[in-house]
C-alpha cells in the first residue's frame, strides 16, 4: 500500500470517526431531551396527584369537623335538657320534702 492510499484511508477513517462522534453527540442530546420530557410528565403527574390527595384530605377533614360540630350541638342540647330535668327533680324533691314535713310535723289533735 502506498502512502497516498494510506493517507486517504486515514482521512476516510477520520471522517467516519467525526460522523460517528457527531451521531453519538446528537443521540445523547436526543436521549437527554427524551429523559427531560419523561421526567416533566412524571412531575406533572405527581403534582396533580399531590393536589388531588390534599383536596381529598381537606374535604374529609371538613366533613369530619362538620360531623363533630353537629355532635357537639346535640350533646349541648342533651346536657341542657338533662340539667333542666335535674333542676325540676330537685324542685319536686324539695316540694315533696316540705309536704312530708308539714304532714308529719303537724301537732296531732287529741
Amino acid at each position: 500500500m502506498d502512502l497516498e492510499t494510506k493517507l486517504r484511508s486515514f482521512q476516510n477513517n477520520t471522517r467516519k470517526c467525526d460522523k460517528m462522534a457527531s451521531h453519538i453527540k446528537l443521540q445523547a442530546q436526543q436521549t437527554e431531551k427524551t429523559i427531560k420530557e419523561e421526567f416533566e410528565k412524571l412531575y406533572q403527574f405527581l403534582r396533580a396527584e399531590e393536589t388531588a390527595r390534599i383536596d381529598a384530605v381537606r374535604k374529609e377533614a371538613a366533613l369530619k369537623s362538620e360531623a363533630m360540630d353537629t355532635r357537639l350541638v346535640e350533646l349541648t342540647t342533651e346536657i341542657s335538657s338533662l340539667t333542666d330535668n335535674l333542676q325540676t327533680l330537685k324542685m319536686e324533691i324539695k316540694v315533696d320534702d316540705m309536704t312530708f314535713m308539714l304532714i308529719h310535723l303537724q301537732p296531732t289533735r287529741p
